[in-house]
């Protein structure tokens, strides 16, 4: 079962302070997707970096949100690590693992990464638990009235929109 994510407001404002600890390269990317909507090749684009770079932010940026609004979360990524037959699922596949992730729930995969995704959905208890903590902070997030948003975050946008209109 999915907890409910209608954000009262002590919830909100542990989201907002969560947001604020990020750093500002994930900050950005988080509130451009979760907040403000837009998709990966428009993120990119506004932040001048590569769309695997938003993917890996993105993520990355979600699993400290989840784990500052949630503590203890994080060691049930650890927990799973072993897998069947022996085998141990590295860091860096965990990390490969949140990026698929985090990329299908956006929408922001091909078919073939997509069908990838749903068959380890079907088949991974732990990219299943994944899936639901990296669906549950999105939604908070999202949750969040626009203007909830520090506005030091707004001021940097803008100032990366700036810097990158002054570029082109």
């Amino acid at each position: 079962k999915e907890p409910d994510v209608a954000a009262d407001a002590p919830i909100q404002a542990a989201v907002v302070q969560a947001l604020q600890a990020l750093d500002d390269d994930q900050r950005a990317v988080v509130v451009l997707r979760d907040i403000e909507g837009f998709d990966y090749g428009e993120i990119g684009e506004i932040l001048d970096i590569p769309p695997g770079t938003v993917k890996s932010r993105l993520h990355r940026g979600r699993m400290a949100l989840r784990d500052a609004i949630t503590p203890g979360t994080g060691a049930t990524t650890v927990e799973h690590r072993d897998r069947p037959g022996n085998q141990t699922m590295a860091i860096q596949d965990i990390d490969n693992l949140g990026d698929l992730l985090s990329a299908y729930l956006d929408g922001e995969l091909g078919e073939r990464e997509s069908q990838r995704a749903a068959a380890m959905l079907r088949e991974d208890a732990h990219a299943r638990q994944l899936y639901a903590e990296l669906k549950c902070t999105r939604e908070l997030v999202h949750s969040l009235p626009r203007h909830s948003a520090p506005t030091s975050i707004a001021t940097d946008v803008l100032a990366r929109l700036e810097r990158s209109a002054l570029i082109e």
